[in-house]
């Protein structure tokens, strides 16, 4: 009798946590995106799919239902931020979370962490102690790119129109480190062929939740909703750990 009462409120302490599980959103489709080269959650294939964990992922989230998912493959990372914001996208699925994106689209729960860095010269001898060690040095970022805390702190970041101009102006001297992407930075430097010119300063490295963000003008009810229960049942099955 006593075992059956507390079954009856374990069962009853779960519905009220988790709430009652939601079916997939009634939609025919969705559009998504992701950063154009953010290795290994978003890459690009030879034919020109896009490919990497964050599409995996949102495959096996949709996996079994109707819901058809297009991929938008906005080569700006701006212009996805933007088409967001108006609701032409209806989710970008591997970002970090700020303060101003908020305004506009609802963020899910995190499902996987990514590292971030200073990218400096292979011959610099710079190590990162804490903000004050980056006192009178230049620093760089791509436009559009979100700054992670701590070096968020750092006054007067100049912002390059795009990562080619990032890694020209970092090679050339102009800047003494560029705010990056670790995956991406790595990603660049092998597409580029100048893996052995650049390098994460040391002590710089840190790991930042990577989420998926639903646009607060979507059409489809309860989609961030169903995201979240999705990431968080996968979770529980292990899959997260197997595909991250």
């Amino acid at each position: 009798m006593i075992i059956k009462i507390c079954q009856y409120i374990a069962i009853g302490f779960f519905l009220t946590v988790t709430g009652p599980l939601l079916a997939a959103p009634n939609c025919t489709h969705i559009t998504i995106d992701a950063p154009e080269l953010w290795p290994p959650y978003s890459v690009r294939n030879a034919d020109g799919s896009r490919d990497g964990r964050a599409f995996r992922l949102i495959r096996e989230i949709f996996k079994g239902s109707s819901t058809q998912l297009t991929v938008s493959n906005y080569l700006h990372w701006s212009r996805s931020l933007n088409e967001l914001k108006r609701g032409n996208l209806d989710v970008i699925i591997a970002l970090r979370k700020t303060t101003e994106r908020a305004d506009y689209m609802d963020y899910s729960v995190a499902w996987h962490t990514a590292a971030y860095g200073l990218a400096v010269r292979k011959d610099s001898a710079l190590v990162y102690e804490g903000l004050g060690s980056l006192e009178n040095l230049k620093g760089a970022a791509i436009n559009g790119f979100a700054v992670p805390s701590p070096y968020d702190q750092l006054p007067a970041i100049f912002r390059t129109p795009d990562a080619g101009a990032l890694m020209r102006i970092l090679m050339r001297g102009r800047v003494d480190y560029a705010v990056v992407s670790v995956g991406s930075f790595d990603g660049l430097l092998e597409q580029n062929g100048i893996s052995g010119s650049l390098k994460i300063m040391t002590g710089s490295r840190l790991e930042k939740p990577i989420f998926m963000a639903v646009s607060k003008q979507t059409k489809c009810a309860g989609l961030r909703e169903f995201i979240d229960q999705r990431i968080m049942e996968l979770q529980s099955e292990g899959y997260l750990a197997a595909v991250n």
